[in-house]
């Protein structure tokens, strides 16, 4: 099942404001995901999901790590290199995923770099954020 994010509308929704219609009203089409509940896969708190291809990515605020599902829900693994040594970042502030879904782009403000992983949890390449 290849997803599709061409047609994609975020809608960010307040639960503390009441909506007094129909959901029906709002989204034409929706798809529920479960997504493996292990040990290593259990999710804290969340701060970005973006799905490509086949593939969901997750950042993890809590854990400080990228969680990755196949677009079926199975944990497939995760980007988790908090620590001070050569490839680690401080703090994951937000990411984006290549085109091909191959490569993880992480926003690393505390350390102020751009910092890139593949899936495999491998370290690529950094580029500094010139302020």
């Amino acid at each position: 099942m290849e997803f599709d994010d061409r047609n994609v509308i975020t809608l960010r929704i307040d639960p503390k404001s009441f909506y007094d219609g129909q959901f029906s009203d709002i989204f034409e089409d929706v798809s529920l995901i479960q997504l493996e509940t292990t040990t290593e896969s259990l999710l804290g708190e969340i701060g970005k999901i973006e799905i490509k291809g086949e593939k969901i990515f997750i950042h993890d605020r809590s854990l400080h790590e990228m969680k990755i599902f196949s677009i079926d829900g199975k944990y497939l693994g995760k980007i988790s290199n908090k620590h001070n040594g050569s490839g680690g970042y401080f703090d994951i502030s937000s990411f984006s995923v290549s085109k091909n879904g191959e490569l993880i782009e992480i926003y690393d403000n505390r350390g102020f770099k751009f910092r890139i992983y593949n899936l495999n949890n491998e370290f690529v390449e950094e580029f500094p954020i010139k302020c």
